[in-house]
């Protein structure tokens, strides 16, 4: 019961953090967190055997892919048509134009009263596209991953790493050549895919998520034996730290420059100079993430989410 009860209270806190981030900033990804970290404690009663085949089961999307099959069988045949545009999408077109004059000419009232009626359409898009479920396959391998020690042995398992490199490298590739090999012939075809292919190019898509996933990580680990590397990615240390107050300041001083109740500049400048404003900025954070913890134990808000935690206040400084 006391386990069940700290597990509720901590489940609250993040959601809660996450919530009156999505208020400002509807492309929130802690409230979604929050909710499949639950599931986190049922397959840890697994065996390492068992948890494997969930976190690929899931994270290859297959619930999604199973559905979208079944959907196409029962569903009777129908031809996909080039001109004209489905009703949904002149509603999604419509909603998002509501939504721009709010962040631009709203009230701050207006803008947190837009972002909370958003929060059940984005666990909705969330199920129909799959991506809760590739979520928690994700977060079942980081658990796999954890038991195996595979970072923690890192010099033992590189020649592993090495290979999932190697492999995953391969197949990314090989499916890039496929979709642009597909581009062609239906671009020249003027035609669109069957609807009944659908199903397959979607899986294609969640299985090159996937596959990229492991790339970048392999592939970090390789790099990350290179002293000149080494060097250069230990800058990000001190701010990995503290990602959680990274993520919400970020949201929050772009929601002071681009939304109307701050400077306004939403749709008024270009997206490389956002992009250059985006690296400016993360500088300045890595900067002031090597300050903090030369005075502090934690970030802000990890702290906290800490002392909520615990309910009592955690040491911050050190």
């Amino acid at each position: 019961t006391e386990f069940i009860t700290r597990f509720l209270w901590r489940l609250t806190v993040l959601f809660g953090i996450g919530f009156i981030h999505h208020l400002h900033y509807r492309g929130d990804i802690l409230t979604i967190f929050s909710v499949i970290g639950i599931f986190l404690l049922l397959f840890n009663q697994f065996s390492d055997r068992f948890l494997l085949i969930f976190a690929l089961f899931f994270a290859f999307n297959i619930p999604s892919l199973i559905f979208n099959v079944g959907k196409e069988i029962s569903e009777p045949p129908r031809t996909q048509q080039r001109e004209g545009r489905p009703p949904e999408s002149d509603d999604y077109m419509k909603n998002e134009l509501e939504y721009y004059e709010i962040a631009k000419n709203g009230t701050y009232t207006q803008i947190l009263t837009a972002n909370a009626n958003s929060l059940f359409s984005k666990y909705e898009f969330q199920i129909s596209s799959g991506r809760v479920f590739m979520t928690l396959g994700m977060f079942l391998l980081g658990l796999f991953v954890g038991r195996k020690k595979y970072f923690e042995n890192l010099l033992e398992n590189l020649p592993f790493f090495k290979k999932i490199f190697k492999y995953s490298g391969f197949s990314l590739l090989f499916l890039y050549v496929l979709a642009i090999i597909l581009l062609i012939i239906f671009h020249f075809s003027q035609n669109l895919p069957p609807p009944a292919l659908f199903p397959i190019f979607s899986f294609f898509f969640d299985v090159s998520c996937l596959i990229t996933a492991f790339t970048y990580v392999s592939g970090f680990v390789i790099l990350f034996q290179k002293p000149k590397f080494e060097t250069f990615f230990m800058n990000f240390y001190w701010v990995g730290r503290m990602g959680l107050t990274t993520y919400v300041t970020q949201s929050f001083v772009a929601f002071f420059i681009f939304f109307g109740v701050g400077l306004g500049l939403l749709d008024e400048i270009g997206a490389a100079f956002c992009a250059l404003m985006g690296i400016l900025l993360f500088v300045l954070q890595i900067i002031f993430a090597k300050f903090w913890f030369k005075y502090f134990r934690y970030g802000l808000l990890e702290w906290l989410w800490r002392s909520l935690t615990y309910f009592s206040v955690q040491p911050l400084k050190k």
